[in-house]
């Protein structure tokens, strides 16, 4: 059974304002502390534990389609049950213009709002519509993911499934030392609010939860009851597609069960031929 390296998300640059928005997302990215920048790209490693996997890495596509990539040592493609992942990206298309839509932000104006305040890049994901993936569908694609990973049920039931950085020791015989530093985990979402799938960047800033709301005010900012996140949705130069940034508050408890995978590991039910 092979295990999971690198979790790669390539955005298109054929265009100008492809290139244009993917340099200014990374960018934007590379403010994080933990990030490595490199060239047209930027990665990030776990923290903690020293050789835990997977990394992650957002870069630019020679293609002209948006592509997600799980990928085992030396870059090559894990075979998963991923085609319907594949066949939702596959229908995102380059705008002809540039189509202001409401209620968005550019990703440079983000980057001027937030420079010198992001802490750490806590989570990705990726939202899959549940009219465009059947949940037969899902299920296998998340099963087959993780046998190549630690990957775990959200512990309160909702199709949130994350992924867990991990040791290979830990990938065989399951997560006990929690400390904080395993991140960025990747989400996996079964959407049956979005028509569109979605990229979600959950990073956690310097700031208050009302210093949040002040930066990004509404229109432009979404609170969601009892969450510590300010949300905003991306301006993108695609159509069926959407990314969105959830800016989290400052935790002062860097002990916390959240920030050290604790509870995902203790509490969610682990996925794959280790059930």
């Amino acid at each position: 059974m092979l295990r999971l390296r690198k979790i790669e998300l390539l955005l298109p640059v054929e265009a100008n304002r492809e290139s244009r928005f993917h340099d200014e997302l990374i960018i934007f990215l590379s403010g994080i502390p933990s990030s490595s920048k490199r060239k047209r790209s930027v990665t990030f490693s776990p923290q903690f534990p020293n050789r835990s996997w997977p990394i992650t890495s957002i870069g630019c596509s020679s293609s002209a389609k948006v592509q997600l990539n799980f990928l085992h040592k030396s870059d090559t493609a894990i075979e998963l049950r991923d085609a319907p992942i594949r066949r939702v990206l596959r229908k995102i298309e380059r705008k002809p213009i540039a189509e202001p839509v409401e209620h968005t932000i550019e990703i440079a104006q983000l980057n001027d709002i937030l420079l010198n305040k992001l802490v750490t890049l806590d989570h990705i994901g990726l939202n899959i519509p549940s009219t465009l993936v059947s949940k037969v569908e899902y299920r296998n694609i998340i099963t087959s993911l993780g046998n190549t990973c630690t990957l775990h049920h959200y512990p309160t039931g909702q199709d949130w499934d994350f992924i867990l950085p991990s040791t290979r020791s830990e990938w065989e015989h399951g997560i006990s030392d929690f400390r904080p530093g395993r991140e960025p985990r990747w989400e996996f979402v079964y959407d049956e609010y979005t028509q569109i799938p979605i990229i979600q960047l959950c990073i956690e800033t310097k700031l208050t939860k009302k210093r949040l709301c002040k930066l990004l005010p509404d229109p432009l900012g979404i609170s969601y009851e009892g969450l510590p996140f300010r949300t905003v949705f991306i301006r993108t130069p695609w159509r069926n597609f959407g990314i969105r940034c959830d800016m989290s508050a400052y935790s002062r408890n860097r002990q916390n069960s959240w920030i050290t995978g604790q509870w995902l590991a203790t509490r969610g039910n682990r996925i794959g031929d280790f059930d």
